[in-house]
């Protein structure tokens, strides 16, 4: 199932050609198109630190690259499926010695498509 952060990072990638995997590209408020259009400025530029960060849980950004990967290969957008990927890996080599690291490896393995090769090897 997709969330509303991972369908905002596959737009964010169909729009932009990257996302941010730990929240927001912008804050959602009324009138806010300023802070969006510098937000969306600093994404493109890969500078992307002083954007709002939702997602502040390790386990959480690394799920939602796992999400935006599920939802680029449902939709077939295989590009997308290997930056998830990337961001994915490099998160957890990131992270291999939390604690959470177990936790995250058993939620992902039960997040996979069953048709799956990229992961499964």
């Amino acid at each position: 199932m997709e969330t509303p952060e991972t369908i905002e990072c596959v737009f964010s990638f169909l729009y932009l050609g990257k996302y941010r995997d730990d929240g927001h590209i912008a804050e959602f408020q009324p009138g806010a198109t300023d802070s969006f259009k510098s937000s969306v400025d600093e994404i493109g530029s890969g500078n992307s630190q002083d954007a709002s960060t939702d997602l502040e849980n390790p386990k959480e950004i690394a799920l939602n690259n796992v999400g935006v990967f599920v939802a680029a290969d449902k939709f077939g957008i295989s590009s997308l499926t290997s930056l998830a990927t990337h961001k994915f890996r490099q998160h957890l080599d990131a992270r291999w010695k939390s604690p959470l690291f177990s936790q995250i490896i058993r939620e992902f393995i039960e997040l996979l498509p069953a048709h799956d090769t990229i992961w499964k090897r």
